[in-house]
């Protein structure tokens, strides 16, 4: 009779700290890798994932780009609007009393034309503030101001691009803003109403791309 050859079993792959590779699930993958991971979700989701383990529990504190974006929310359920509306003013202030990573890279919030209590955008925009923006995206129904609640003046110390849609914006602001964020490079401005004169001028400034789109009360601009 021939003698019956045993296969021998397959290797099993170890890992870089010499753990068996089989065993190893998304909750061991370096740190790095899972914030670029929750970075591609709705921060709503990102957050969520902080039940899925213990380790988990603090997660999505790492990440710096925090974009809040409520147009499908709103468009998708016109009949419950308020509702919704009221759901997504919670979700955004319930991320920001819990954030403690000390700066945020992006901050986006987008509501498209939809009103909300200016006062809850003031505390949004101070917390951008705090947390030493560096890229701030607004499109909503919204007064900039030049003075916060707080009695401070708006000032974005690491701000470097700024896009704004829908926001109303003086010109006499907008000179305020640019003279008190010294590291601002590009500036985006759609359909906003109220500036009708810009100056933009002084040597502090760095500005390398400034656009204007759709500001139907403007009549001049100085750049200089």
């Amino acid at each position: 009779m021939r003698s019956q050859r045993r296969r021998a079993a397959p290797k099993k792959e170890l890992g870089c700290d010499g753990s068996n590779s089989d065993d190893l699930s998304i909750t061991d993958m370096p740190y790095e890798i899972l914030i670029f991971i929750l970075s591609l979700l709705p921060v709503k989701d990102a957050v969520v994932t902080s039940s899925v383990t213990k380790k988990w529990r603090f997660l999505w504190h790492g990440l710096t780009h925090l974009n809040f974006d409520a147009m499908k929310i709103f468009f998708d359920n016109t009949s419950l609007y308020r509702l919704e509306r009221s759901k997504f003013i919670e979700q955004v202030n319930s991320v920001i009393r819990n954030y403690n990573h000390p700066v945020v890279h992006r901050f986006r919030i987008n509501l498209g034309i939809s009103d909300l209590n200016r006062r809850v955008i003031d505390e949004w925009l101070q917390f951008a503030v705090n947390k030493k923006v560096e890229i701030l995206e607004l499109d909503l129904n919204y007064d900039f101001p030049l003075i916060l609640p707080n009695s401070r003046y708006v000032e974005f110390v690491s701000l470097k691009k700024l896009y704004l849609n829908n926001v109303k914006l003086r010109a006499a602001v907008l000179e305020d803003l640019l003279t008190r964020s010294p590291q601002i490079e590009s500036i985006s401005i759609h359909d906003s109403t109220y500036m009708t004169h810009i100056r933009v001028a002084g040597r502090h400034l760095n500005i390398k791309h400034f656009e204007i789109v759709h500001c139907r009360d403007l009549q001049s601009i100085y750049l200089g």
